[in-house]
């Protein structure tokens, strides 16, 4: 703000996203001002493009100004993501609650009047997986440092029991292992094997995970598709430009049959997207993906192995969360998608 007030010159640089996030930017602003539901849309909307270009900006105006800063952003956001865990893992064992069949376990794991136990989910999925790259790049104590960070993190992620976050979590590391060690093939099987056996009895361990496991198909064959059907109807209804970015619980109740529960959002990035923002917005947000990619393979071919210690974990990062978001939407956060722009814009500036 105050280089805004001096230089009247906000914090941005140049980058091959600009173009297709100009674009999506255009779409969300036409949607909120054509939406039945202006007076949502427009607040979440503007706050959005807002949070983006705070958050966009100002960090790729600071990677650009000094590569070297991309290791101290990433382990300030492990060390925060493991303090943030102990708290969400606190408020689990002081919250004890009964289940239907009388027995009492911990709560959901959440960051009390903060995140619940899905966008901490989200959150603690990319700090274990960060936690773990950033072991595998140290020696000494400091790797134990981060390996402790990175178990905390997967405590606490199991202890939210959010399913699509330890499937993005599990999808991640595995990446992360095979391209750390893809030089040592039988070391990473060894790793692999036996980590999964203790994934396998953690999850069983977990009370608040296994209370919620038991009934994955048929919250997936009933809830879900229910939802996902009607927000195909509802992008049927308004295919180009959407609801609103921001209306889907509003435009979900009066869609949906008086049986249904109400619904905060359609638990697919996508598929919401589509309906929030038609399909107009659904390709500007793919246009985004396809030149952020582009720009990550253009980086790596530009810069010579061992140059860039991150890209392996940057990689497992952004595949954990498209994982997590294909069964759910905690990014429509302002807090949690700071995680999003952040990656986005270690990505789409070379290191």
């Amino acid at each position: 703000m105050w280089r805004l007030v001096l230089r009247r010159e906000w914090l941005w640089v140049r980058t091959p996203a600009d173009l297709p996030l100009a674009a999506f930017g255009a779409i969300l602003a036409a949607s909120a001002l054509l939406s039945p539901y202006r007076s949502v849309a427009a607040v979440v909307t503007l706050a959005l493009i807002l949070s983006g270009l705070v958050y966009l900006g100002g960090l790729t105006w600071l990677l650009r100004r000094d590569p070297a800063v991309r290791g101290p952003l990433l382990r300030a956001w492990a060390a925060g993501s493991a303090v943030t865990g102990l708290a969400g893992l606190a408020y689990s064992l002081s919250h004890p609650i009964r289940l239907n069949g009388g027995e009492v376990v911990p709560e959901r794991a959440e960051i009390f009047h903060g995140v619940g136990p899905n966008g901490l989910g989200t959150t603690m999925m990319l700090g274990s997986v960060l936690g773990l790259g950033l072991a595998f790049r140290s020696r000494g104590p400091e790797r134990a440092l981060w390996a402790v960070a990175s178990a905390i993190g997967f405590m606490a992620l199991l202890a939210t029991a959010s399913r699509a976050s330890i499937a993005g979590w599990l999808v991640a590391i595995v990446f992360l292992v095979w391209r750390e060690l893809r030089g040592r093939p039988r070391v990473a099987a060894a790793l692999l094997a036996s980590g999964l056996v203790a994934f396998v009895l953690l999850v069983a361990a977990s009370p608040q995970l296994m209370s919620r496991v038991r009934y994955t198909m048929s919250d997936v064959t009933g809830n879900r598709v229910q939802i996902w059907e009607t927000s195909l109807r509802m992008i049927a209804e308004r295919p180009l430009l959407g609801t609103g970015f921001g209306t889907f619980e509003t435009a979900y109740d009066r869609q949906k049959s008086p049986a249904m529960s109400p619904e905060p959002f359609a638990f697919n990035m996508g598929l919401n997207l589509a309906v929030e923002t038609g399909l107009l917005g659904l390709l500007a947000a793919c246009w985004v993906g396809v030149e952020a990619a582009r720009a990550w393979r253009r980086n790596g071919r530009a810069v010579p192995p061992g140059v860039d210690p991150y890209r392996a974990v940057i990689g497992a990062l952004w595949l954990g969360l498209l994982v997590d978001q294909l069964a759910d939407n905690t990014l429509f956060s302002i807090s949690t998608s700071a995680g999003a722009w952040l990656l986005l814009a270690l990505v789409v500036v070379p290191p």
